[in-house]
């Protein structure tokens, strides 16, 4: 949809981008259902641009993830990225479990959440070849 230009989000950013300095900013804005639309703990998007082009970014949130991914005829290259964690701040929630930071749970270190998503790639093309073969 958003390469069609019906991403109402990036037209949002436009809008918000375009208020100027001197401008009072506009209710929609300051909502607190704006806001929280805003937050993105998982901020993904199908990259598959060419064949050898690769756009990448990052987490949006400080508990979460950017996972852009390209799908390509044989196989699916995907990228994981989060902010990264200190010491600091795996101190404090093995001290509290449970502690959010901007209202988001604790979050997996990259690669770990990196390993879920290709073993759930490779258990969906074990069940279509499964289904495949079955079919045939």
């Amino acid at each position: 949809a958003a390469s069609a230009g019906r991403g109402v989000d990036r037209h949002l950013l436009g809008l918000r981008c375009m208020i100027g300095a001197d401008e009072r900013t506009p209710a929609l804005f300051a909502d607190v259902a704006y806001a929280r639309s805003a937050t993105h703990a998982l901020s993904t998007s199908n990259v598959s641009a060419g064949e050898h082009w690769f756009g990448v970014f990052g987490a949006v949130t400080p508990n979460g993830y950017g996972c852009p991914y390209a799908l390509r005829p044989d196989f699916i290259r995907v990228c994981v990225s989060r902010f990264r964690t200190t010491r600091a701040d795996a101190d404090a929630h093995a001290a509290a479990p449970g502690t959010t930071v901007d209202g988001l749970p604790p979050t997996l270190p990259a690669a770990t959440f990196a390993d879920v998503i290709f073993d759930a790639l490779r258990d969906l093309r074990t069940l279509v070849r499964d289904t495949n073969a079955g079919a045939a």
